[in-house]
């Protein structure tokens, strides 16, 4: 009787930079929709997935209202403080979100474009910059810089 081969699993298929882009920018939104919830423990399923790709000890994030780098637990505090304390009624509403996936260098870059309203009767306009990098066939959000447009309608041109 001859002996049979198992054959060797097959090799999960390469996500092209199309896909990747697509995910980073749904992970992306999942951590503004968190914020929007006021879920500050992450405990839905989408915000445990989004914090799953973030490093507490490796991520920083820039504002250009704010004197320096924060660390996570830092823009975490200021994040509540903003929301839920000063302006409570707050919320980011994404107008526009693109990306640019550089696979050769294991970086990617999601720009996320919002208005803001419910800080004081004005319109904000918004812009995020998330950059992710992969490592060990993971993608980690490691870096964010924010940046408030002008008051009222007129954005960022």
């Amino acid at each position: 009787m001859p002996a049979t081969l198992t054959p060797p699993p097959t090799p999960a298929a390469k996500q092209t930079e199309e896909e990747i882009a697509a995910s980073l920018e749904r992970l992306s939104r999942i951590g503004i929709e968190t914020l929007n919830r006021r879920d500050w423990g992450y405990t839905s399923p989408e915000a445990q997935e989004f914090l799953s790709h973030i490093d507490p000890e490796h991520w920083q994030s820039k504002f250009d209202n704010q004197p320096g780098l924060l660390t996570w637990h830092e823009q975490n505090d200021v994040w509540r403080q903003l929301v839920e304390e000063l302006h409570p009624d707050c919320h980011f509403a994404i107008t526009h979100m693109s990306s640019a996936v550089h696979e050769r260098e294991s970086m990617a870059i999601v720009w996320v474009q919002s208005k803001v309203t419910g800080i004081e009767n004005v319109n904000i306009q918004g812009l995020s910059e998330l950059r992710w990098r992969l490592e060990n066939g993971k993608w980690w959000f490691f870096y964010h810089v924010g940046i408030r447009g002008f008051l009222g309608q007129s954005g960022f041109v």
